[in-house]
């Protein structure tokens, strides 16, 4: 997309590039020095075979409208929405499922390579065990297992930052999933984000380790400034939103050059995988999976499930069935497009709602931490 004029003109200033930071410059083409390098480090011939592009019709109609949704929020012209559909709705038909973070990796390789390449990383990148294996679905099982390895990497290198994050119940599931199913978007600048995409397109999944464990190497001073009563301002910080002063362009550069000094080689990976999936996750996916099929039960008529959610297990308040996709802020609750539309349990349309992404992880995670509360009891 960054070669096409129509990019400069409508989309220099989408969502997507929030954090460009003039990086990326019309008519600039350096980057593609690198990023044409990109395919073959994950073992992608090209060019690549054009594939047989599903109609965006053919999905069910809950996927268009999170692909629909998603690709307004990602590009402003229809000729990077059209793209970013038309990508996206093949990797929804080859996965069988979607998970938000997707879109954010889809639109951002969209920028420097076609589309069957786009395609073709994606399915590598989702269905190789060196990268992010079987992350991109509503239950992000992959995802939240690895964030569990990282937790427990973190508690080795830094047991005061975990014991906070433990303290303040914040779950490494509900703030790792940019900094592995989003591979840094959104978080880091572009021009560090380009070094983050080249080295995990290289070494996989331990580089994103290597790079979760540097960004809280360069935050801990400031993360042991709060205290668990802040659990905003934890989240904010280890999002590395930029409405914090300490985020910078320069603390995303040393971000990157700390993640080059640290050693994982005796890093394993799969052993470790295993171990958190079978002590963290199995028993809290087996729960979900039964309050689904019991709400199913109750309800035979009404069996979608949407899929536009970053928990893991996480229900709708109000149908307790669908993954929520928005906060309504007059009842307090994470609640699915369905509930809002049919204005259910005591929601109404005149109710102030966001889709804001950071609203609903924020909202997700009070969620998950209460039902570990419920648990524990």
């Amino acid at each position: 997309m960054l070669r096409k004029e129509e990019f400069w003109n409508k989309d220099k200033n989408a969502p997507l590039m929030g954090r460009n930071e003039s990086f990326l410059t019309e008519g600039n083409t350096k980057i593609f020095d690198q990023t044409d390098k990109w395919p073959a480090l994950a073992g992608v011939t090209v060019p690549v075979d054009e594939p047989t592009w599903p109609e965006l019709a053919s999905l069910d109609e809950a996927h268009q409208r999170i692909i629909l949704r998603d690709a307004e929020r990602t590009f402003f012209s229809e000729q990077g929405r059209e793209s970013f559909s038309k990508v996206l709705a093949a990797a929804i038909k080859d996965f069988n499922d979607y998970q938000q973070s997707l879109g954010y990796l889809a639109g951002f390789l969209l920028l420097t390579q076609d589309e069957p390449t786009t395609l073709a990383l994606l399915r590598v990148i989702n269905g190789n065990r060196k990268y992010l294996p079987e992350y991109y679905r509503h239950e992000a099982v992959g995802a939240s297992t690895d964030s569990y390895v990282f937790e427990h990497l973190l508690k080795e290198r830094h047991p005061d930052v975990a014991e906070l994050l433990a303290v303040a119940g914040i779950w490494p599931d509900t703030y790792a999933q940019k900094w592995f199913a989003g591979v840094g978007i959104h978080v880091v600048t572009f021009e560090a984000l380009f070094t983050v995409v080249e080295n995990f397109l290289r070494e996989g999944v331990t580089y994103l380790m290597r790079f979760a464990l540097a960004l809280i190497d360069e935050i801990r001073p400031e993360l042991l400034k709060l205290d668990k009563s802040q659990p905003a301002a934890i989240y904010d910080l280890l999002r590395l939103d930029t409405k914090v002063p300490f985020v910078t362009s320069e603390l995303s550069a040393r971000i990157i050059s700390k993640a080059e000094t640290i050693d994982l080689k005796d890093f394993d990976l799969e052993k470790l995988r295993t171990q958190m999936y079978e002590s963290k996750i199995k028993e809290r996916l087996e729960r979900a999976r039964k309050r689904a099929a019991e709400a199913a039960q109750e309800d035979e008529s009404d069996t979608e499930t949407d899929s536009d959610s970053d928990g893991d297990g996480v229900v709708c308040q109000l149908c307790t069935d669908k993954m929520p996709e928005m906060v309504c802020k007059d009842c307090n609750k994470a609640i699915c497009e369905d509930c809002h539309e049919k204005q259910t349990g005591g929601h109404t349309s005149k109710h102030k709602v966001t889709t804001d992404e950071d609203e609903l992880e924020r909202a997700l995670a009070k969620l998950s931490i209460k039902e570990g509360d419920e648990d524990s009891d």
